[in-house]
C-alpha cells in the first residue's frame, strides 16, 4: 500500500511538471504565431493603404494639372486681370467648372476644396465664393522658390490653413497662357491632414492604429518616444505626402492581439491546449498503471480533438506507428490544427461555409494586382424577412446554406460565393468573357436551378428568388469599394423592378442620375440656412392691363448644383418633407415683402398637399400674419387638384378654416388633373386658374369650352384667372368671351421684388 501510494505521488508530480511545461511551451507558441499574425496583418494593411494614399494623391495632382490646363479658365483670367473687370457670367463659368472636378473629389474625404487664384488681378474662386485682394504670395504655403520650378505641378510642405486653422498639405499647378509665356494664377488643391490621417487609421479594422504626419528627420526621434517595451509594431512611408513629409504607422500588438476577432480564438486555444495538457497528464498515469490500453484511449481521443479541429482526415498515417510516436505527430498536427482554425474562422462565415468580406478583400487585391477582368455580381435575396417570420430562423438559416451550396455548385472553379451579410451575397466571377457570354451563363445555369420550389426541410419547399446587379472590373470601377456600390446600386435597381431573377450591368447613367437626385436630396435641407432659395414674382392682369395680384415662385440658387427650378426639385422636397419648413419660409418671405413695401394687391403662395396635412397648419400660418401685421386679404394660397383628389378631412379642414379667416383659395393649373366642378363647390374656392393647355394653339371652340367654363365659376363665385397668356391674339380673343384676369409672358415675364415694385 505504502509503495503504491508513492508511487501515485511520483506519477501526480509527474504529471503536473508535463502539464505545466506543455501549458508554457504552448503558450509561447501560439505567442509566436499572434506576433507574426500581428506583423502579417499590419504589413498588409501598410501595404495597402500606401497603395490607396499614392493612388489618391496621383488622382489630385492630375486634377489640378486639368484645371490648369482648362481652356475656359485660361480664357478667362487671361482677358479679366483685374477683379472688376470679371463678370457675373464668367463668374458663373469658373464656378461651374470648379463644381466639375469638385464632385470628382466626393470620395476624398480628406480633400477640403479647390481654390482659384489669379496672379495679376488678386483675385480668388474657392467654395461657389469670389473674394478680391486675394494675394497668391499670402498663401501661407508660398515660397518664392516655387515660382522657379520646372514643374508645374508641385506639392508643398505641411502648413497651418489660415481660415480653419488646421494643418493642410496643397497641391498646386500653375495656370499660364495658352503659350505659356506668362503666369497666370494657380490651381490650388487643400487636403487636410488630419481628416488624411483619421481615414488611414478608421479603416484599420483590427486593433488601433495611431498614424503620425512628419518630417523625415523627426521619424527616428518619434520612433524612439512611442516604442517603450516594444508596444508598437512600426513602418514608416517616407514622402509619402510632399518632398521629406511623410507618414508614422504605430500599430498597437495588445489591441491587435485583444481584437474581438482574434481575443476568443486565443482564450479558446488556451483552454484547449490546457485541457489537451490535462488529458496527457491523466493518460500518463493511467497508462503507465494500467499499461497499453488506456493510452490507446487517450490516443483515440486526441485523434478526434484533432479531426474536429482540422478539414483533413490524417487518422490512417498514423495507424502503422507506435504510441509514442503517435503521441509526437498529434501533438504537431494540434498546433497546425489550431492555426488553420483561427484562420479558417477568420475568413470564413460560420453558418455556410463561405468566404467573408475579409477573404474577399483578398481575392479582389490579387484580381486587381494582376489587372485580369473580372465581374462583381451583387446578390439579394427577395422575400427572405418573410421567410424568417413565417416559418422560423431555423429554416430561414438553412435556406441560405441550401442557396449557398447551390451557386457554389454550380460555379464550381469558374468563381467564388461570399456571403456579404444576412441574406446578401457576392460572386466573384473570374471566367468574364463578355456580358453577353455572363448573360448566357446566368440564365441558362443560374436561374433553371431555382425555378421550382426547393424542399429547405422536410416538408417545407420554398421557391428561392433574388434580384442581381453586376459591375466589371476594370470597366466599371478601380477598386473593390467602387465596384460593390454600383453593383449594389443596380441590384436594388433590378428589386425596384419586381422582377425576380433580374440581372442589371451597371449604367453610368442611371448611377449619375442617382447620384444627382441623392445630392440635391441632401443640398435641399440645407437650402434655407444657405440663403440660397429666392422669391420671384408674376403679375396677374386685368382686361385692361393693370397688376390686380401677383403669384409667388420659388428658384433655388444652389451653390453645388447651381439654379434649379421648381419642377426639378419640388417633387424631391415633398418626398423628403423638406417641403413643409420650405412652405413656411415662402410664407414668411412674401408676407416680409408685403409689409416692408405696404403693397396694396394681394400675392399668391402655391402650397403643398403634404403642408396642408399638418395639424397646426392654420395656427403656423396666422402666426406669420401677425408677426409681419399683414391683413388676410393681402395673401391667398394656391392649390393643385391633387390635393382636392386626396379628399382628407385634415385638407378640408384646413381649407374652410382658411376661407374663415379670409384668406382666399385659389385652384392651379385647372384642366391638368381630375377635378370636377363638384369638387369646387364641395370645398368652396374663391379662384379658378385655368391651364395654359385650353388657349395654346386653341380653336375656336376651345375658347368656346374657357368661356363655359368662366361662367359655371361664376355660377360658383369664384374668379377666373388665365394663365400662359402668351400672345397679343390669346389675350383679345379671351377678352371678347368674357374674361377678366389674365397671367403670362405676353403681359409680363417673372419679376425680381425691385422690378414688380417698379411697375406697382
Amino acid at each position: 500500500m505504502k509503495d503504491n501510494f508513492q508511487i501515485n505521488r511520483k506519477l501526480i508530480i509527474i504529471a503536473i511538471i508535463f502539464m505545466f511545461i506543455f501549458i508554457v511551451a504552448s503558450t509561447a507558441l501560439i505567442n509566436i504565431i499572434l506576433d507574426n499574425d500581428v506583423k502579417l496583418t499590419s504589413d498588409v494593411h501598410f501595404k495597402q493603404a500606401i497603395h490607396q494614399l499614392e493612388k489618391d494623391i496621383s488622382i489630385l495632382r492630375s486634377t489640378t494639372e486639368k484645371i490648369a490646363e482648362n481652356n475656359k479658365i485660361i480664357e478667362i483670367f487671361a482677358n479679366n486681370p483685374s477683379f472688376d473687370q470679371l463678370d457675373d457670367e464668367e463668374k458663373s463659368i469658373i464656378m461651374e467648372q470648379i463644381n466639375l472636378y469638385e464632385q470628382n473629389l466626393e470620395s476624398s474625404k480628406f480633400v477640403d476644396t479647390i481654390n482659384l487664384i489669379n496672379l495679376s488681378g488678386d483675385y480668388l474662386f474657392s467654395k461657389g465664393m469670389t473674394y478680391n485682394n486675394f494675394k497668391l504670395t499670402d498663401r501661407p504655403w508660398f515660397k518664392e522658390e516655387y515660382l522657379s520650378l520646372n514643374e508645374h505641378n508641385f506639392i508643398t510642405e505641411m502648413h497651418k490653413d489660415f481660415s480653419t486653422g488646421k494643418y493642410t498639405i496643397a497641391i498646386v499647378s500653375f495656370i499660364y497662357t495658352e503659350d505659356k509665356t506668362e503666369l497666370l494664377g494657380a490651381a490650388v488643391l487643400d487636403m487636410f491632414v488630419e481628416d488624411l490621417l483619421s481615414g488611414l487609421e478608421s479603416n484599420f479594422y483590427i486593433g488601433d492604429l495611431q498614424a503620425i504626419a512628419t518630417k523625415e528627420q523627426n521619424v527616428d526621434k518619434l520612433i524612439e518616444e512611442n516604442n517603450n517595451n516594444n508596444k508598437y509594431y512600426i513602418k514608416y512611408a517616407n514622402n509619402i505626402l510632399s518632398n521629406g513629409n511623410g507618414i508614422l504607422f504605430l500599430f498597437d500588438k495588445d489591441s491587435i492581439k485583444n481584437d474581438s476577432l482574434v481575443k476568443p480564438l486565443l482564450i479558446a486555444t488556451k483552454i484547449i491546449v490546457i485541457l489537451v495538457g490535462l488529458i496527457i497528464s491523466i493518460s500518463l498515469i493511467i497508462s503507465i498503471k494500467v499499461a497499453f490500453r488506456p493510452a490507446l484511449q487517450s490516443i483515440d481521443k486526441l485523434k478526434k480533438l484533432m479531426g474536429n479541429l482540422s478539414d483533413t482526415d490524417d487518422n490512417v498515417s498514423l495507424d502503422n506507428m507506435d504510441e509514442f510516436k503517435q503521441l509526437e505527430v498529434i501533438s504537431a498536427g494540434l498546433g497546425k490544427s489550431f492555426d488553420n482554425k483561427i484562420q479558417s474562422l477568420i475568413y470564413h462565415d460560420t453558418l455556410t461555409g463561405l468566404a467573408n468580406r475579409k477573404k474577399l478583400t483578398l481575392i479582389c487585391k490579387e484580381l486587381i494586382e494582376k489587372n485580369k477582368e473580372f465581374a462583381l455580381i451583387f446578390i439579394d435575396l427577395n422575400k427572405f424577412k418573410k421567410v424568417n417570420d413565417i416559418f422560423g430562423h431555423s429554416v430561414g438559416d438553412q435556406l441560405l446554406v441550401t442557396f449557398s451550396n447551390i451557386i457554389k455548385e454550380t460555379l464550381g472553379e469558374k468563381g467564388e460565393l461570399i456571403r456579404y451579410s444576412g441574406d446578401e451575397f457576392i460572386i466573384i466571377y473570374r471566367d468574364f468573357k463578355g456580358d453577353s457570354q455572363f448573360i448566357d451563363y446566368y440564365e441558362n445555369e443560374i436561374i433553371p436551378k431555382f425555378k421550382d420550389p426547393i424542399e429547405i426541410q422536410e416538408g417545407i419547399k420554398i421557391t428561392i428568388e433574388f434580384s442581381s446587379g453586376i459591375a466589371v472590373y476594370p470597366r466599371d470601377g478601380g477598386n473593390l469599394e467602387d465596384l460593390i456600390n454600383k453593383s449594389d446600386f443596380m441590384m436594388y435597381t433590378s428589386k425596384s423592378n419586381d422582377t425576380p431573377y433580374k440581372l442589371l450591368f451597371f449604367n453610368d447613367n442611371i448611377y449619375r442620375n442617382m447620384i444627382y437626385i441623392e445630392t440635391l436630396k441632401n443640398q435641399l435641407k440645407h437650402s434655407i440656412e444657405n440663403n440660397e432659395l429666392i422669391i420671384k414674382y408674376q403679375p396677374i392682369f386685368d382686361k385692361n392691363k393693370y397688376i390686380v395680384k401677383a403669384e409667388a415662385l420659388i428658384r433655388w440658387n444652389n451653390k453645388v448644383l447651381g439654379m434649379i427650378r421648381p419642377d426639378n426639385f419640388i417633387h424631391y422636397a415633398e418626398e423628403t418633407r423638406e417641403i413643409i419648413p420650405i412652405g413656411y419660409w415662402i410664407i414668411e418671405s412674401v408676407c416680409k415683402f408685403i409689409n416692408k413695401n405696404q403693397l396694396k394687391i394681394s400675392i399668391g403662395i402655391n402650397v403643398s398637399p403634404i403642408q396642408l396635412l399638418e395639424l397646426d397648419f392654420i395656427e403656423k400660418v396666422t402666426r406669420i400674419l401677425n408677426k409681419y401685421n399683414v391683413e388676410t386679404n393681402k395673401i391667398y394660397f394656391e392649390i393643385t387638384e391633387s390635393v382636392l383628389l386626396e379628399d382628407s378631412e385634415i385638407v378640408k379642414n384646413n381649407i374652410l378654416s382658411l376661407r374663415k379667416l379670409g384668406i382666399a383659395i385659389a385652384l392651379d393649373d385647372f384642366g391638368t388633373g381630375y377635378a370636377s366642378f363638384s369638387y369646387l363647390k364641395k370645398y368652396k374656392l374663391d379662384i379658378l386658374k385655368i391651364d395654359k393647355l385650353f388657349i395654346d394653339n386653341a380653336s375656336d371652340n376651345e375658347f368656346v369650352i374657357v368661356g363655359y367654363i368662366k361662367r359655371i365659376s361664376n355660377l360658383l363665385n369664384m374668379k377666373v384667372v388665365i394663365e400662359g397668356v402668351e400672345t397679343e391674339e390669346q389675350f383679345n380673343e379671351l377678352k371678347n368671351i368674357g374674361c377678366n384676369f389674365f397671367q403670362g409672358y405676353y403681359l409680363s415675364k417673372v419679376l425680381e421684388e425691385d422690378e414688380l415694385l417698379k411697375l406697382l
